[in-house]
């Protein structure tokens, strides 16, 4: 919905700059800064997998979607020749990039031993898609919101939780552990600084504990 908000954006732009229409009317957005921060610390995720996925490439995907941090959508999109194993990264190209710019994010080593079990799974099943999370029939994997409600109830997370808020745990919890606001923009793929800025829930990091004790 966000990527489809900013095409209109841009095509009613476009179209004012050529006089085709007057004025742009405003299209609203999500703001992310809106949403209250849920914890979603690996303990807590892993119950919520538990309790949702039914199949292997339910519960691979949502532990990918977890230790990247990305958009649901990027990541339910992923195709092989986007990653490279060696390098340790995942390659967004332009138009699959709601920030409209191509980079290349870093993978960690939880994010390579899933992407790995992807692949074991594909071969098993001689599915040949080089799309992570398509089946032999080339149908990708849909998510139930139903499922992801009970989830949340068996798992004790609250009614409001959507699959979103791990891109905002993501930011949030690299801040606390002392990354900086460039090296959480780089990791999560964010265009910006204000971008990374929407998802950080605190101001307050390790470093800065550590420089607040030094004084004494």
């Amino acid at each position: 919905m966000n990527t489809y908000a900013s095409d209109i954006r841009q095509s009613l732009d476009l179209a004012k700059s050529l006089g085709l229409i007057k004025a742009v009317p405003s299209i609203p957005s999500f703001q992310s800064n809106r949403r209250d921060l849920i914890e979603l610390p690996w303990d807590t995720w892993s119950k919520f997998i538990d309790a949702y996925a039914i199949n292997p490439l339910d519960k691979l995907f949502l532990e990918l979607l977890w230790c990247t941090g990305l958009r649901l959508t990027l990541v339910l999109m992923m195709e092989e020749t986007q990653i490279d194993l060696d390098k340790k990264i995942f390659h967004i190209p332009e138009s699959k990039n709601k920030a409209k710019v191509m980079c290349d994010v870093p993978l960690s080593d939880q994010a390579i031993a899933c992407i790995k079990k992807i692949y074991e799974y594909k071969a098993k099943n001689n599915i040949t898609d080089k799309r992570l999370f398509a089946d032999s029939n080339g149908k990708m994997l849909k998510l139930s919101r139903a499922r992801i409600r009970k989830a949340c109830k068996q798992s004790g997370l609250p009614e409001s939780f959507v699959l979103h808020q791990t891109r905002h745990y993501f930011a949030t919890d690299m801040r606390r552990k002392g990354a900086t606001i460039e090296t959480i923009a780089a990791a999560g793929g964010w265009k910006s600084r204000e971008g990374v800025l929407r998802y950080i829930h605190t101001g307050v990091n390790e470093a800065e504990f550590q420089a607040v004790n030094s004084r004494t």
